[in-house]
C-alpha cells in the first residue's frame, strides 16, 4: 500500500464534517457507517452513495491498492491536512477496515481490526470523517480512509473530497520531461557519432600512413644493408653469410661485422711496382684457400661454444690460421 499512497501525494481536500455519533457505541464496533445511501447533504455541496459507487468503488479500491483502509485520527494519513503535516511516520491509527456499499443503505468501514493504539483511544472520538473521491455528479467512486474525530460541525456524515487527477497531470509533465531529456540525449548522440566519424577517418589516415612508414622503413633498410655489403667488397672482405642469413642479421650486427673481417681478398698490388716475384695468380689461391680455413675453423669455434657469437668465431679463427706471405 505504501507504493500506492505515493501515487496520492496531492490531494485536493474539503472538509465537509458530520456529527453523527458513529462511534457513540460501547465497546469497538466491527463495523461503521461512514456515509449514507442517496443524497448527503454538506456544507460543501452534495456527497452521492448510490449505483455507481456500487459498480465503481470496488474497482477502485483494488485498482489503487486499497482494499483495506485506516481509520485513522483526525485525518493525518491524508497527504495535506494539518494533522498530516504536524505528524511523521509511522503515524498511528486506530484500525483497518473493508470500503463496503451497501445498497439502499449506505458506505461502511467493515471488518475493522483494531491496533493497539485504537483499542486504547478510538472511544476518546465520537465523530467519523470520510475522506472519498467522487465523480462530476457528486457520486462517491473510491475511499482513502476514514477519521475519528472530537468535533462535528454539521448534522449527518462528514467526508474529504480526493482528487486523483494532480497525479495523472503531474505523470504528463513527467512524460513532458522524459520526452525533453530523450531529445536531448538523441541530439549528443548524434554529437557523438559526428566526432566518431572524425576519429574513424583520422585512424585511417594514420593507418595509411603507418603503412607508407613502413614500406620506407624497409626500403632503407635494404638500401642500407646494400651499403654495408658493398662496403665488404670494396675492401676486399668477404661475408660469411648466405643470402638468406645476410637478409635476416640486423643491421649493428652487420655492420661490426663487415668492421672486424680481414681482407682476404685484395683489390689492388700490394707489392712494389717493380717486383718480379711469384705470379699474383698463386696468391690468390692460396688466399682463398686461408679464407676456407678461416670460415671452417670458426664454424668450428661456433659450434663448440668455445665463440659466443659469428663474429667473435671469425676473430679467433683469424689469428689461430697463418697469413698468407705474398712475395
Amino acid at each position: 500500500m505504501a507504493s500506492v499512497m505515493s501515487d496520492l501525494t496531492k490531494l485536493d481536500l474539503i472538509c465537509l464534517r458530520i456529527s453523527n455519533g458513529a462511534s457513540a457505541v460501547k465497546g469497538l464496533p466491527k463495523r461503521l457507517k461512514v456515509l449514507n445511501w442517496g443524497v448527503n447533504e454538506t456544507k460543501k455541496g452534495k456527497v452521492i452513495v448510490g449505483a455507481k459507487t456500487v459498480a465503481e468503488l470496488p474497482t477502485m479500491q483494488d485498482r489503487f491498492g486499497f482494499d483495506r483502509v485506516a481509520l485513522d485520527y483526525e485525518h493525518n494519513t491524508v497527504p495535506g491536512t494539518t494533522e498530516y503535516e504536524r505528524t511523521k511516520e509511522p503515524r498511528e491509527v486506530a484500525a483497518y477496515g473493508v470500503p463496503l456499499v451497501i445498497p439502499n443503505d449506505g458506505l461502511y468501514l467493515d471488518d475493522l481490526i483494531y491496533t493497539p493504539s485504537g483499542e486504547k483511544n478510538a472511544l476518546s472520538y465520537i465523530d467519523l470523517s470520510a475522506a472519498v473521491s467522487k465523480d462530476p455528479n457528486g457520486e462517491v467512486v473510491f475511499m482513502h480512509s476514514s477519521a475519528l474525530c472530537r468535533q462535528g460541525a454539521t448534522p449527518d456524515v462528514s467526508y474529504y473530497s480526493i482528487d486523483l487527477t494532480p497525479k495523472q497531470k503531474e505523470t504528463t509533465m513527467e512524460l513532458k520531461d522524459i520526452i525533453a531529456g530523450l531529445t536531448a540525449l538523441n541530439t549528443t548522440v548524434d554529437s557523438q557519432k559526428a566526432q566518431l566519424g572524425q576519429l574513424l577517418a583520422l585512424s585511417q589516415t594514420v593507418t595509411t600512413q603507418q603503412t607508407t612508414i613502413t614500406a620506407l622503413s624497409a626500403r632503407l633498410d635494404k638500401f642500407e644493408r646494400q651499403a654495408l655489403v658493398d662496403k665488404a667488397t670494396t675492401a676486399g672482405k668477404v661475408i660469411p653469410l648466405s643470402a638468406e642469413e645476410l637478409a635476416k642479421v640486423d643491421l649493428v650486427t652487420l655492420s661490426a661485422m663487415v668492421d672486424k673481417l680481414p681482407v682476404t681478398v685484395p683489390l689492388s698490388r700490394r707489392t712494389p711496382s717493380s717486383s718480379v716475384e711469384t705470379p699474383i695468380e698463386g696468391n690468390a689461391q692460396a688466399l682463398k684457400d686461408r679464407a676456407a680455413k678461416v670460415d671452417a675453423r670458426a664454424a668450428e669455434l661456433q659450434a663448440s661454444g668455445a665463440a659466443t657469437s659469428l663474429i667473435q668465431a671469425y676473430n679467433m679463427a683469424d689469428q689461430e690460421i697463418p697469413p698468407v706471405t705474398v712475395k
